[in-house]
């Protein structure tokens, strides 16, 4: 399995100062693109060649950089991988959804557990690719996912997404093995905001306005009853909010403001991201360069405070957004700061380098329309 947490670039806020701020540069953005297409297993789509989870960020990742490059390498390959698990036994033909993760490398033998993030992650993913090859085939994916989540996991009097679905096996003497299904209740704000994106893009690229405004519920939601004006957003809400300051939860709720203040033009959406930019950098920001995935009193029992790939690779592109939508260089200077956190040996990260390298495109691109 790949974790999140196999490198990081710093554990203590007294690293030394000699990690150098360099630019963020495209022989970077090329490593990790490489490093990636390396993992990736061009038979049965997916990364890797063992057991199969799903990757939505990394795919993302590789069609937002042929969005630059036209490098069929990495549309073929996403398009390979959504439609390799869409025909196999990773998607629940008959509930809908995908399960997270299989045995093998063929997708072929599930764990029954379905996720929000990585449902909201896929539907991204076929929202990206139907932008890209118009075909009805990928908008029916994308369709799928969403009646999914608003059947299974929407709970409208919060109004927010649940966080999974799983799945408890029973064996019967009259019918053999059963499932029955358990819902985790909790409400996580990283998950949540991914849907949030994922919506808003789906009620664009497939003229459905609904999802505009469900989207804009949720967000609200999450930002009047899980979060706190000091300490940001919590982690989750059951009832009441749970676990404040985690650079999981500030990062992509600030994308998910920013996204849902381009489509509607409501400067409290972009008010509300300024304050969250201002929690990750008064309070997680190292010295030495990139930002903790946690403040400085929480958690403790966790051992120390990491500085982690891909966490800094979406606080990085937040901030860039950020910069676009408010026009302070300071945002910019803040996006350089997680870079600079990573100043080389991307390959030793692998896929955990998408993030990142989203974020390195994201810059470059900036940079060669000024």
């Amino acid at each position: 399995r790949f974790r999140s947490d196999v490198r990081s670039a710093s554990l203590d806020p007294a690293t030394p100062q000699s990690l150098v701020r360099r630019q963020p540069d495209l022989a970077s953005l090329k490593e990790i693109t490489e490093s990636i297409i390396g993992t990736a297993d061009h038979k049965n789509g997916g990364y890797g060649n063992g057991q199969k989870f799903i990757h939505a960020g990394v795919n993302e990742f590789l069609l937002s950089h042929y969005d630059q490059t036209h490098d069929a390498r990495l549309l073929d390959h996403v398009r390979l991988t959504l439609e390799q698990m869409r025909s196999s036994a990773i998607y629940d033909a008959e509930q809908g959804g995908y399960f997270r993760t299989t045995t093998g490398a063929d997708w072929v033998q599930p764990h029954r557990e379905k996720l929000l993030i990585e449902q909201a992650g896929l539907l991204l993913n076929c929202l990206h690719l139907f932008r890209i090859t118009e075909s009805r085939d990928h908008a029916r994916m994308a369709e799928e996912v969403i009646a999914y989540l608003n059947r299974k996991l929407f709970d409208p009097a919060k109004p927010a997404f649940f966080g999974c679905e799983d799945f408890l096996r029973l064996e019967t003497k009259s019918s053999g093995e059963e499932f029955f299904t358990i819902i985790d209740h909790c409400i996580y704000t990283d998950a949540n905001s991914l849907a949030v994106i994922a919506y808003l893009d789906a009620a664009s690229r497939l003229n459905r306005p609904e999802h505009e405004a469900r989207a804009l519920n949720v967000l609200d939601f999450l930002w009047h009853h899980n979060r706190d004006e000091q300490r940001g957003m919590f982690h989750y809400f059951d009832e009441a909010p749970q676990i404040p300051g985690l650079l999981i939860d500030q990062a992509p709720m600030g994308i998910a403001l920013l996204r849902a203040f381009a489509a509607t033009g409501e400067n409290t959406l972009l008010d509300r991201a300024t304050k969250l930019a201002d929690v990750i950098v008064t309070q997680l920001a190292c010295s030495a360069g990139g930002y903790f995935d946690r403040g400085q009193s929480d958690l403790d029992f966790f051992g120390p405070r990491l500085i982690l790939i891909d966490q800094n690779g979406v606080t990085a592109s937040f901030f860039l957004m950020l910069a676009n939508a408010t026009g302070q260089a300071k945002y910019r200077d803040a996006a350089i700061s997680a870079f600079s956190a990573f100043p080389g040996d991307f390959a030793s990260y692998g896929i955990q380098a998408a993030p990142l390298g989203q974020a390195l495109d994201e810059w470059l691109r900036q940079e060669e329309s000024e």
